[in-house]
């Protein structure tokens, strides 16, 4: 898209929400309080839906330690330090840290690396015109970028399930695409380049394009 990208701390690994099962594991002032006052003041309700409602969309979600290794406290803090850090670390830090991504391939801290790569390097990617592409399908979502000549389509399937491509998009593709246009894909350029030529997305799947 157009505009500024940013990165939030532990995005480019994959971090996910901490999923806290106890009030007592939370920091935030607003998530506290809205516990206190909905199940404990008010009685309008339970302790368990307001627990799943804080783990979706509770601020502290977004501030657990960053994870850099599988040790104790992720890297955080010293696996021997004397005191915890001030907010619980994500339990699947083991799994997903900064340390076992790094020389990985496939890991999302590499794919990060290659979209800040073509943002860099690729001026149609930086500065081209945005154009969406099937506005009105619910399972894909696709724009181009342009400039003069140079057209990039991004192609994006946003449901857990196979999705076909829009006709809209498929008359883009109709001369066919080969690997070397594949400039960024969440399989790889072969897999894209069959789903392309099938007329379909796999879960969750999605292509950066050289038209």
């Amino acid at each position: 898209h157009r505009g500024t990208p940013y990165i939030y701390e532990g995005e480019e690994l994959g971090m996910t929400n901490a999923h806290f099962t106890t009030l007592e594991q939370y920091r935030d002032l607003e998530s506290i309080n809205a516990y206190r006052q909905r199940v404990e003041e008010a009685k309008c309700q339970s302790a368990e839906s307001m627990m799943a409602a804080l783990a979706l969309i509770g601020r502290d979600n977004a501030r657990t330690p960053m994870q850099w290794d599988a040790s104790r406290y992720a890297g955080f803090t010293a696996p021997d330090a004397a005191t915890e850090p001030w907010i619980g670390v994500n339990p699947n830090h083991v799994e997903i840290n900064a340390a076992e991504e790094f020389d990985d391939p496939g890991s999302v801290y590499s794919f990060y690396k290659k979209l800040i790569a073509m943002r860099h390097n690729n001026a149609t990617i930086a500065t081209g015109e945005w154009n969406l592409v099937a506005a009105d399908s619910e399972q894909v979502y696709s724009f181009t970028r342009t400039s003069g000549d140079d057209t990039i389509l991004v192609i994006v399937n946003l449901a857990d399930r196979t999705a076909q491509v829009p006709a809209e998009v498929a008359q883009l593709l109709e001369d066919g695409v080969g690997e070397s246009q594949v400039l960024l894909s969440t399989y790889d350029a072969v897999h894209s380049v069959k789903s392309v030529a099938r007329g379909e997305l796999a879960r969750w799947e999605g292509v950066v394009i050289q038209l």
